[in-house]
């Protein structure tokens, strides 16, 4: 079919279609073949794991039809291509003039090394609690964000917090483990620079590990994702960038200020609110 902006529809809003029409056709056509091939099989053959292989093909397709050419692309170029973590050595950290606050909202940091997401409690008593395999990924993700460094009352825990930073950067080897995947490194360099821009004093090596953080992420984009994930991506580098100086930070500013000059009209719609 020819659809055209005639008839009411953008050019995303054709493309949409035409691949729901895509999908349709094909589920259709693969429904007919399956059927013929359970009618080809004994009565009394298993006919399940055919059956399971057809849905796990049909999944793929879906999958992959709606996948923009850049988020492919990106997926097989972080299977092949797989940075080391390097120091940063030439930049510096510079506190802005800006008085900075906590946010009124509750901590999840409920005693030294006892926190709270998603209904559960959980005390890190050594190094492999950061990636227990026993809880689930998103709580790990809370954990490893650092959100209750800017949460209510952040200043009374400021002992807890800069004992926390300290025991992340000693059982959190660089590119190893759930904190070192893009997201969570996201949210908390973002966490991390609030939390010296509202006056506390960098424990030993935390700076050295933000600007490693910051390196690391700016060749580890989720392109493969896009939406939020590549949004917060850019939000954190445009953050390390504008808080340090040298060439490296330089470089962090302008490539998150670009993706977010890209992303801002897609993901903020007029009269939209979005929590950034």
């Amino acid at each position: 079919a020819d659809f055209s902006a005639a008839d009411g529809l953008s050019s995303d809003g054709v493309l949409r279609l035409k691949r729901k029409i895509l999908v349709y056709l094909v589920e259709k056509a693969a429904g007919r073949y399956r059927g013929m091939l359970v009618r080809t099989m004994h009565p009394s053959a298993n006919t399940r794991p055919m059956r399971d292989r057809f849905n796990k093909l049909m999944l793929l397709f879906r999958t992959l039809v709606w996948l923009k050419p850049v988020q492919i692309w990106w997926r097989i170029w972080l299977k092949v291509h797989r940075p080391r973590p390097r120091t940063v050595p030439d930049v510096t950290f510079e506190r802005l003039p800006e008085q900075w606050y906590p946010v009124d909202m509750p901590g999840s940091m409920t005693g030294p090394a006892t926190f709270t997401f998603l209904n559960r409690t959980h005390t890190l008593r050594g190094a492999a609690d950061w990636n227990a395999p026993d809880l689930p990924k998103l709580w790990l993700y809370n954990l490893h964000y650092f959100d209750s460094l800017m949460a209510r009352d952040a200043p009374d825990r400021a002992d807890w917090h800069r004992d926390l930073i300290l025991r992340w950067i000693a059982e959190n080897p660089p590119g190893i483990g759930n904190g070192w995947e893009p997201y969570p490194t996201s949210l908390r360099i973002v966490n991390w620079i609030k939390w010296l821009q509202m006056g506390n004093q960098a424990p030993s090596g935390m700076l050295a590990s933000l600007a490693t953080q910051a390196d690391w992420l700016s060749r580890r984009l989720e392109y493969h994702l896009l939406g939020n994930h590549l949004f917060a991506n850019a939000k954190a580098l445009v953050f390390a960038g504008a808080c340090f100086r040298g060439d490296a930070a330089d470089g962090w500013l302008v490539t998150g200020s670009r993706i977010l000059e890209r992303e801002i009209p897609e993901q903020v719609l007029e009269l939209s609110l979005i929590h950034i």
